[in-house]
Formats: structure tokens, sequence, C-alpha cells
């Protein structure tokens, strides 16, 4: 949100990306040895959940993905002014209007968050067990409807 106030797109596809990845690891079980790359989520970690977990709207999710990644590489698909001084980007590096920007968060956020209760269910049932009624105002009806249905 403070990326949007700012307008720094870059830095908000940034924190987008972010997001994705750890909602990917969760979903994939994803664990640390101690390898270089052991926690990395890569093209072929979206075509196995595309495949295999289609309720959980990975394809949407692999877009987004996608579309921050050229972003936080400076691809030309971004758009970005990269012969921007220092203190134009200072000032304004978004190309994007905040309304647009704010309605792809939420609508991000509510699929993470879709993806979020089916892997923690029962914890987020114990955690609310006796305040429902806070969870449906945190979740929001259409995201409360759809962790109710997974009971």
């Amino acid at each position: 949100i403070v990326a949007i106030l700012n307008k720094r797109e870059r830095y908000l596809h940034l924190n987008l990306r972010s997001m994705i990845e750890h909602i990917a690891r969760i979903a994939l079980n994803k664990t640390y040895s101690g390898g270089d790359f052991d926690g990395t989520v890569r093209r072929r970690d979206f075509d196995y959940l595309k495949s295999n977990r289609r309720n959980e709207n990975w394809n949407y999710l692999h877009n987004v993905y996608i579309n921050a990644c050229h972003y936080v590489h400076f691809s030309p698909q971004a758009n970005i002014n990269t012969s921007a001084t220092f203190l134009q980007l200072l000032v304004n590096d978004c190309h994007s209007s905040q309304k647009n920007l704010i309605r792809n968060l939420h609508r991000l956020t509510s699929s993470v968050m879709e993806t979020y209760i089916t892997y923690f269910h029962y914890e987020v049932a114990s955690t609310f067990y006796r305040s429902m009624a806070d969870l449906k105002y945190l979740l929001g009806n259409s995201l409360y409807t759809k962790f109710k249905a997974l009971n």
C-alpha cells in the first residue's frame, strides 16, 4: 500500500512477486536445506502447480508473477523509463493509475489468501474458533464463504 501511495510501481511489483513466491513455497512444501536455490520457485514449479492444483488459481498467480518479474528485472515489457535520472525516479516511477494498482493488489491478496486458507484451514479455524465474526470481518464475505465451504 505504501508503494502505491508513494507511486513506486517497481517496488510494488517486487512485493507482489514475493507474495506469490511465498505462497508457492507453501503449496510446494519447499524447505531450505542449505543449498543456494532450495527455496527458489521456478517455471517448472508453476507448471506443476497449474496442472496439479487447478482449483487454486495458479494460472492467474503465475501471470501476475511473470508481469512482476518484468518490472523487477527492467524488462522492456514493463515500460520502465530506464533513462530517467535518479531524482526523476524519486519523484515518480509509476505508469499505472493508483486505482488500478489498488484493484490489482486487492485481487492478488484475495487469491493468495484463498490459497493460504486452503493449506492452513485447520490452523485458521483453531485460531478463530471462538471468534468467527472476527475472521469474517478480516476475510470479507467472499473469502469467508470459501473458508466455511472447506469444512
